[in-house]
């Protein structure tokens, strides 16, 4: 079955990250990043290099213990690898563990293209991704965990005034 979503006119969201989380290529080294921007380069000219988003997998049983974490890199952290589009509204993230595909609004008028095409866009590009993999024997490609992120701002005077005003906008939430 498929589920009406619903439709806004001025949607507040400013970006979505769809990713897949997997067990880590270790055999995945920075010269193959230049080699896989080769494949997206077309649609993807720029490039930015960040630190690695750290691996999280999510546990829904159980009480969910307190955790503080400290790591020591005894060399320097595999670089997550940004492919951006000429605007800067569409990426794709790169690291060992994690493929990520991002929509964002930046400061433009283009319209939110919507959950499928966020989809459509994850499959396709990952699809790319794992003929890579397959091409310079990085592996197998594991999936762990699948993640889908959407970043709204909702503006004081839009919807809401103060925090009392909250659980009007985000049902469920209590001050």
């Amino acid at each position: 079955d498929t589920v009406e979503l619903p439709e806004f006119g001025k949607p507040p969201v400013i970006e979505v990250a769809a990713s897949v989380q997997f067990e880590e290529l270790s055999s995945f080294q920075s010269a193959h990043l230049g080699l896989l921007w080769g494949r997206y380069r077309d649609r993807y000219p720029r490039t930015e290099h960040h630190p690695p988003i750290p691996g999280v997998i999510e546990e829904f049983e159980g009480p969910r213990p307190n955790v503080v974490g400290l790591r020591l890199e005894t060399a320097v952290p595999f670089p997550r690898c940004w492919f951006l589009n000429e605007e800067g509204i569409r990426l794709i993230q790169v690291q060992r563990d994690r493929f990520v595909v991002n929509w964002r609004k930046l400061d433009t008028d283009v319209r939110y293209p919507r959950y499928d095409a966020i989809k459509r866009d994850l499959v396709e590009e990952m699809e790319s991704f794992l003929h890579f993999a397959d091409a310079e024997g990085l592996g197998r490609v594991t999936p762990i965990q699948g993640e889908l992120t959407y970043v709204n701002h909702i503006y004081q005077g839009e919807g809401w005034e103060s925090l009392r005003d909250v659980e009007e906008v985000l049902t469920g939430v209590r001050f």
